[in-house]
């Protein structure tokens, strides 16, 4: 793999077929809604073809939980020369290459090959997700004959509805039909959550520049063209294939009946057929020029691949958001795969919410409408579990499903059978994570209307929950939350998570902020929201009880226990962990019972906090505690390498800082070729960000207030953005030396500690 950062490229440079899955991944292109894996033109035994839309989810059988269903596949071409099979693990491959644009999210391969019986042909693929068309996908495919004598090309592509997700069959079969002998239309159904699709797919062939006829042929669960071509020395057989999927999950189609769907993608099919693929090409470009005007992040840095690594986190949280609809959220790996089965985790709310808070607060706030949306399936949790209020989801699908973490994962190394999941029951620090994104949201914007319709009740139903969670010690006269896991998923059943427990007392004490402007300031909205939930009884009661949860407090050496029992586990040598390139080796040797009572982290927990809250802790404390755990954190969450990447930068080691970004970027652009079978590390990516921007230019928010102290790598020599906070749109160029903002219209803001008012362009010395 080679990047080159000027053109804005990351290319394959030869077939590998153990790199298959990884390449599907990185690769993959989308446009919010539809995202698809990267699979190629041909098939191979080893591949993962998906297509995954947005918000759409089933259960495949009564004992599993619903998961991002894989949608029936218009990518695939079968391409047979002389009667053979094209196929890059035959033959003779004399050229290939397989190039992503970041810039505009077109792949294009290169192939030339030669058969066994010495034909040779010269192959180019094309293929795009339109981000123009939220329905759309676009490909084209080039073949030349480089033979002496003609050839016999047969091709044959269309709509396969046998996909399934490792084994699980999501859809049954409706219809199939064509359309003027030129449109094929495929419609299927989810077996549970009863979501129709129809998939449409349209062919232009052309031999030498003259357009070239097709038959179709229909089979079990797909539906095909097929063309049949006599390739002279020299000739160029072109086919151009444009799809289009509409289902019941759009907006538009949800009171729609199946036969108005399969009309109106007809006439869509039939449109997008006319105008051709260099057509929506140039507006698919148009538009991703449009995205980069408004997000792009300029890094000048002494290694390339630094650019390369920015813009490929920023296109991936482009093609994997639902930038079209706050029913849906961001995945664990986004709509590049089946991993977690789609669901959403904190990993939304804390990594990648904030680039769309700093960069498109429109989107932010349709994510946030999401977790609004969730209320009644939060409520529901709570009530299951015995609770009051709104508890979230550790996993979320459906917005009104509750919680849908599986019950069972892979095998215990010692006993042999399923290991039990138990996150979705004791992670219970996401209810505070989501509202965490709900007040950055908040604060970045100045949304009060929003907070007026529906934030404050999210606040308080939040608080809620915490006040019927928290469990009174009456020998120490104080509150804790017990039985728990925090953010470090390898220490289980634990009391007294710092993280959590910090977390849910600040829930409390913003849910009493709240309170009390309402009461002064809003008293129409007050009432409103006092009749609902019997608010000065609540607040009362959070009062009372805020002032005596249990928070750990720093040793004499500045530690803060991340539980009750970690800082007495056992300790033991990580260096041959630390060492691997691969996650979850320690699961080798270990199993999560016996991990639990060792001195050992899966990522960052305690950490996170001084994160979220700037000027947390003290510079003695941070510093301690960054040294402390980073020590002994295996970093086998894709989520804590960026963590420590920050505050690494914020105690002063910038070496170790960048050494961990560097390592934070390779999770899926590095050489191990199996770490993104599954999907792409959505919320990795979202953290590669926050290294940019909320380490290295120092850009945070401090209580509504935006803080800005850079300090830059060694490696890097400047980085250009510009971000939006309170409806302005504020420019920052940032050198080793100097800091420049430009704004149109005055603002506060803090930078490097001091008050300042910024109006027209300042500079600041380094």
């Amino acid at each position: 793999m080679t990047f080159n950062h000027s053109n804005w490229t990351i290319k394959e440079t030869s077939f590998n077929i153990d790199h298959l899955a990884k390449f599907e991944s990185i690769f993959a292109q989308g446009n919010g809604r539809i995202g698809l894996r990267n699979a190629l033109e041909e098939a191979y035994v080893t591949e993962t073809r998906g297509m995954f839309v947005a918000g759409t989810f089933n259960k495949a059988f009564t004992n599993e939980v619903t998961e991002l269903p894989n949608f029936m596949d218009v990518t695939r071409f079968d391409i047979y020369v002389d009667g053979e099979l094209f196929s890059l693990l035959h033959g003779t491959v004399h050229e290939y290459e397989r190039i992503l644009s970041l810039k505009h999210g077109e792949v294009i391969r290169h192939v030339t090959w030669e058969s066994p019986k010495g034909t040779t042909l010269k192959l180019t693929f094309r293929r795009f997700v339109s981000s123009s068309e939220r329905d759309l996908i676009a490909q084209r495919i080039n073949i030349q004959s480089l033979s002496e004598k003609p050839l016999q090309l047969k091709i044959k592509t269309g709509i396969d509805g046998t996909m399934h997700n490792h084994g699980s069959q999501h859809f049954t079969e409706e219809s199939k039909r064509v359309y003027d002998e030129s449109f094929l239309q495929y419609g299927g159904t989810t077996s549970q959550s009863n979501v129709y699709v129809s998939a449409n797919v349209a062919c232009r062939a052309h031999l030498n520049g003259e357009e070239f006829d097709k038959r179709f042929s229909f089979a079990r669960r797909e539906i095909m063209f097929t063309y049949d071509v006599s390739l002279e020395k020299k000739a160029t057989f072109v086919v151009e294939k444009m799809s289009i999927i509409h289902s019941t999950r759009d907006g538009e189609n949800q009171d729609v009946s199946t036969e108005t769907i399969d009309h109106n993608a007809y006439q869509r099919i039939k449109m997008v057929y006319d105008e051709g693929y260099d057509e929506w090409l140039k507006k698919n470009n148009q538009t991703w020029d449009m995205f980069w005007g408004k997000n792009d992040i300029r890094i000048e840095s002494e290694d390339p691949f630094d650019v390369i690594a920015v813009r490929f986190a920023i296109y991936h949280m482009n093609i994997m958001t639902p930038k079209h609809d706050s029913r849906m959220s961001i995945a664990a790996k986004g709509l590049t795969g089946e991993g977690y089965k789609g669901h959403t985790f904190w990993d939304k709310d804390i990594f990648i919410l904030p680039f769309w808070i700093y960069h498109q607060p429109e989107v932010a706030k349709s994510l946030v409408e999401y977790r609004y949306q969730s209320l009644l399936g939060a409520k529901k949790k709570a009530t299951e579990n015995g609770y009051e209020g709104a508890m979230y989801p550790w996993e979320s699908a459906w917005i009104n499903d509750g919680e849908v973490t599986p019950e069972e994962g892979g095998t215990d190394i010692y006993t042999g059978k399923p290991e039990r999941i138990i996150t979705g029951k004791k992670e219970i620090h996401i209810t505070a994570d989501v509202i965490y994104g709900l007040w950055h949201y908040w604060k970045m914007t100045g949304d009060d209307a929003f907070m007026h319709q529906k934030g404050y009740e999210m606040v308080f139903e939040t608080a809620r929950f915490w006040l019927s969670r928290l469990e009174y010690n009456p020998e120490n006269d104080f509150y804790e939350i017990n039985d728990i896991i925090g953010p470090d998923e390898y220490k289980e059943h634990v009391n007294n998570n710092h993280y959590t427990n910090y977390m849910a007392k600040w829930n409390i004490e913003l849910a009493i902020r709240n309170y009390e402007i309402l009461k002064e300031t809003l008293p129409n909205v007050y009432e409103q929201l006092s009749d609902r939930f019997s608010l000065e009884h609540m607040i009362e009661e959070a009062k009372e009880k805020v002032k005596k949860i249990f928070l750990q407090e720093p040793r004499e050496d500045n530690i803060i226990a991340q539980d009750d029992t970690y800082l007495s586990l056992k300790e033991i040598d990580l260096h041959p962990y630390k060492n691997l390139d691969r996650a979850g080796a320690i699961m080798d040797d270990y199993n999560i019972t016996q991990i639990s009572k060792l001195k050992v982290s899966k990522q960052a927990d305690v950490v996170v906090l001084p994160f979220l809250f700037k000027d947390l802790f003290d510079e003695e404390t941070l510093k301690a505690n960054v040294d402390y755990y980073e020590a002994h954190t295996l970093h086998d969450s894709s989520l804590s390498l960026s963590t420590y990447a920050i505050m690494s930068k914020e105690i002063g080691k910038l070496q170790q800082s960048y050494s961990l970004f560097k390592q934070a970027c390779r999770i899926d652009l590095g050489p191990q070729p199996h770490s993104s079978d599954m999907g792409i590390h959505a919320a990795s990516l979202g953290g590669i960000w926050e290294v940019a921007i909320m380490g290295y230019a120092g850009v945070r928010q401090k209580d509504g207030r935006l803080n800005i102290d850079p300090v830059l790598p060694e490696q890097w020599n400047r980085i250009s953005f510009a971000i939006w906070f309170r409806n302005q749109r504020i420019y920052f160029d940032i050198t080793k030396t100097k800091l420049s903002i430009k704004t149109e219209q005055k603002i506060d803001l803090i930078v490097q500690a001091e008050p300042v008012i910024v109006q027209g362009k300042m500079d600041f010395d380094i």
